[in-house]
């Protein structure tokens, strides 16, 4: 008995639809102009090999079941009935993302997808832009028809310099008369903005009448360029100090004195303690010599290792590039010997004989002859 549409429809609602490796298959894109090979190639290449799928309109409830799809470059899961973006951590290779006509409410898991370019979330629940700051080369952005209600949400994207078509459209936040020069001023590399090009004169007018912002902008930015400058300096300088057996040295000497429970009383006695800023000095001195001695001496000994790694490398690579040319010219006289037996069976002997000619490199001849003894025995020579 065949179901009414309807029917049918309301029971795919009722129950979702899960990821199996069969759908996997069927959704796998595969470019050609030959249905049955398209087909065929759909059926029996590797998971590891797929670099486009598309899942839409497949009735999803959630984002999972995704195993061995690492080399997907273009994923669409668009018109399912996703809730949480997640399970999307081992597809680092994505560069093109499709979840648009979902029920979506949060910007999450998208941290490790860092090659992401195109990010398409129209027409989801979204009221907060957030969780896409490591996306340094997203270049595409759809948010249109969310919930986005704020101007100031837009801040979050002034750090996408690669930023060049942004779609807000539809977002409660459009119907604010500021909008489109808001956006504009702080968005200084769109060239699109919600499905129209950007003309020159409008970006003009925009960052004239946000000049107070952008300035204040500008000062944030630097402010916290400079903080972060600073963080990675001091990370840079902890790492440093660890590597060389180092970490602790520079506390070193306030770790004790917190670390003394009868400190305090000796600061209470009036004049007790004079004399150990003289102290404190000297053990600074000493420190920074200590520190400058060892972690030359580790600089030494890594340039040491790296001069020691480059050696082995370059050896190594030496002996691949022999391996591969005796691979090489195994296959060549594999060939050769097949066809000339194939063609005068008759003189087997010869033809090994013709291998060994005089003035070959002894690896060449030694290759050349197992190839043949290889070869031979398909004809039952030998």
């Amino acid at each position: 008995m065949i179901m009414p549409v309807s029917l049918e429809r309301l029971i795919a609602e009722v129950e979702p639809a899960v990821v199996t490796d069969e759908l996997i298959r069927d959704c796998i894109v595969v470019t050609g102009t030959d249905p049955e090979l398209t087909a065929e190639k759909k059926q029996t290449i590797s998971f590891n090999q797929v670099e486009c799928a598309a899942f839409s309109f497949h009735n999803l409830a959630r984002i999972d079941n995704l195993r061995g799809l690492n080399k997907l470059v273009k994923l669409q899961l668009d018109n399912n009935h996703i809730k949480k973006i997640e399970n999307l951590d081992h597809l680092t290779n994505l560069k093109w993302l499709d979840l648009s006509f979902n029920n979506i409410s949060t910007i999450e898991g998208l941290d490790k997808l860092t090659q992401l370019q195109d990010l398409s979330l129209f027409n989801n629940e979204i009221s907060t832009i957030q969780g896409l700051d490591n996306l340094p080369s997203l270049n595409v952005l759809s948010l249109g028809n969310n919930g986005i209600a704020r101007l100031d949400q837009l801040s979050s994207l002034v750090r996408f310099t690669r930023l060049h078509l942004l779609n807000l459209a539809g977002n409660p936040m459009c119907k604010d008369p500021d909008y489109k020069s808001y956006v504009l001023s702080h968005l200084k590399n769109l060239s699109y903005l919600d499905y129209r090009r950007v003309q020159n004169a409008d970006r003009a007018a925009a960052m004239e009448q946000h000049q107070d912002e952008m300035l204040e902008l500008q000062d944030r930015q630097e402010a916290a360029a400079t903080e972060a400058a600073a963080a990675a300096d001091k990370a840079a300088h902890a790492l440093a100090m660890a590597e060389a057996n180092l970490d602790g040295v520079e506390s070193l000497l306030e770790d004790m004195i917190a670390a003394d429970p009868e400190w305090p009383k000796l600061a209470a006695v009036p004049g007790l303690l004079e004399p150990w800023n003289d102290v404190r000095d000297k053990w600074q001195v000493a420190t920074e010599e200590f520190k400058l001695v060892i972690l030359d001496a580790h600089g030494r000994k890594k340039a040491e290792q790296a001069q020691f790694q480059a050696a082995v490398s370059a050896a190594m690579s030496e002996r691949d590039a022999a391996a591969r040319a005796l691979l090489v010219e195994y296959e060549k006289a594999k060939k050769q010997t097949v066809r000339r037996v194939a063609e005068q069976p008759a003189e087997t002997e010869e033809q090994v004989l013709w291998l060994s000619y005089p003035g070959m490199h002894s690896k060449q001849t030694e290759a050349r002859v197992w190839a043949s003894c290889v070869a031979l025995s398909k004809f039952g020579a030998i």
